[in-house]
């Protein structure tokens, strides 16, 4: 039967931990492995699987809006506020084409 890497994810954090720290050991192989108690073939193939599987990054992460939406700092400036929480302050002055290619750009984004 072919070897396999577990797909458990705690199983893999502890494999790739125990491959960082024989990289950075400075001792052999065979004595790194004597040392923590595992078997020389276990960290060649796990090396290997590591090296051609990087760990992936979460497909979701949490984000937390830490103060409110910015407040004008003159009476004549307006606050837009897109979906998704986006806000922007415009001057009086502002070019509206420039704000409407701004806006779509967010929108997309």
């Amino acid at each position: 039967m072919a070897w396999r890497a577990s797909r458990d994810p705690e199983i893999q954090h502890l494999w790739r931990d125990r491959v960082r720290r024989y990289e950075s050991s400075c001792l052999t192989a065979r004595a790194f492995c004597a040392r923590e108690g595992f078997g020389t073939e276990s960290l060649r193939r796990w090396r290997r699987w590591l090296q051609v599987n990087p760990p992936q990054l979460p497909a979701l992460v949490e984000v937390r809006v830490a103060t409110a939406a910015p407040t004008p700092a003159r009476r004549d400036c307006m606050v837009v506020e897109l979906a998704r929480g986006r806000c922007f302050t415009l001057e009086p002055d502002f070019n509206a084409d420039a704000v409407a290619r701004l806006v779509a750009v967010l929108e997309r984004a």
